[in-house]
């Protein structure tokens, strides 16, 4: 199972670690989160290095990312999570990230609570999400929790092989 995030999380091991000793789930023992052999958790940068942290903007970025996984973890006790973190939060770097979660080993699922609205190129895209055997989870979007009406489905859940959540 893997979360594609835009943004990285200083320090989020000792959250992850609290939540899963607070619920009794497995807690990884590893203290390098980017170690191939964890068993519980692995951070991947998609990029190869650390992307950026810190600052209000960035920090709603965490919160989402923090409560993804760890429910990710409740529901699948026993499932290996990886974090992909992009280099960014743009569009092309997010792609580039669901690219690196599709090809990591065992993954059957990718999930993104991420979106944004819709541009002339967006088809291009589309073609990340066509992994066989992999499901991709897509944000469906808060607006209309907050009463602003019908608004589009954001990318990527409005593409095709993606399941909006």
């Amino acid at each position: 199972m893997v979360e594609v995030n835009g943004h990285a999380e200083p320090g989020y091991e000792k959250v992850r670690d609290a939540f899963a000793a607070n619920f009794g789930l497995p807690k990884e023992t590893s203290v390098v989160p980017t170690n191939t052999t964890n068993k519980v958790f692995q951070m991947v940068y998609a990029a190869g290095t650390k992307p950026q942290s810190g600052g209000a903007y960035i920090a709603s970025w965490n919160m989402e990312e923090a409560l993804d996984i760890e429910w990710a973890h409740a529901m699948a006790p026993k499932a290996k999570i990886y974090l992909v973190e992009a280099a960014s939060d743009s569009t092309a770097d997010l792609m580039a990230a669901v690219r690196i979660a599709s090809s990591l080993p065992g993954v059957k699922e990718v999930s993104m609570s991420w979106g944004g609205t819709e541009f002339s190129y967006e088809a291009s895209y589309d073609s990340v999400f066509t992994t066989p055997g992999i499901v991709y989870f897509a944000s469906g979007g808060d607006a209309g929790a907050v009463g602003l009406g019908a608004l589009p489905v954001p990318r990527p859940a409005a593409v095709p092989r993606s399941t909006m959540g």
